[in-house]
């Protein structure tokens, strides 16, 4: 059994490597396990803004 979870964010939300003004994700688990099974955020590409810094190397 697959529990899908659609979620709407009109308003924006932030993520690690930058931000989007509005998107919906949709999420599948497990129902059994509560596995993550997969995750697709769906936004206009203008919806996206990155806070990646190409000047400064990535971190480990």
């Amino acid at each position: 059994m697959v529990l899908d979870l659609f979620l709407d964010f009109p308003q924006g939300f932030k993520i690690r490597v930058g931000s989007y003004d509005r998107a919906t994700v949709t999420a599948f688990f497990d129902a059994e396990t509560g596995e993550s099974l997969s995750t697709d955020i769906d936004a206009p590409a203008s919806a996206f803004h990155s806070n990646y810094d190409p000047v400064i190397a990535p971190t480990k």
